[in-house]
């Protein structure tokens, strides 16, 4: 018997405005979905796709909404590693998502955090920490959340 592949679209775009040297507001829309039940494994996740900290849940649809503010800590721009030098900075972060039209059912977290990286990017190490979430499903409870990216 064959299998027929549900198809899986996204729609995803990001915005980023510069306030001051180093500060910024970042502001990002995702959307996803797939047509019909197969294959399971092709779901969006709130981690995965919707960049949240807390939430564990997957859907054939997520609409998620992400927006942070970045800021240098000034008083850290003296710090270097082995003569490369290391930038410190502070996020405060809001994720809004919902899995289906009628918004019936929304997740959403805020919180605080620090970037590191090489001057001047602050994306290679995210601590973060969700302060509020707005429910307990979904393993919805404040964490802290460890990220690591490399960006060129």
């Amino acid at each position: 018997m064959l299998k027929r592949e549900s198809p899986e679209y996204m729609i995803e775009t990001m915005l980023s405005q510069r306030l001051r040297w180093q500060t910024s507001v970042n502001a990002r829309l995702f959307y996803g979905w797939k047509d019909g039940r197969e294959p399971l494994d092709t779901q969006f996740t709130l981690q995965g796709d919707g960049l949240f900290r807390t939430f564990t849940r997957t859907s054939d649809s997520l609409l998620a909404l992400n927006a942070d503010v970045r800021f240098p800590i000034p008083q850290t721009n003296w710090i270097d590693a082995l003569l490369v030098p290391i930038s410190v900075g502070g996020i405060f972060f809001v994720d809004l998502a919902t899995f289906d039209p009628s918004w019936k059912e929304i997740r959403a977290e805020a919180g605080i955090g620090l970037g590191l990286g090489i001057y001047p990017q602050r994306t290679m190490l995210r601590v973060e920490y969700p302060l509020w979430v707005n429910t307990n499903a979904d393993g919805g409870k404040p964490q802290l959340r460890v990220r690591m990216g490399v960006s060129f």
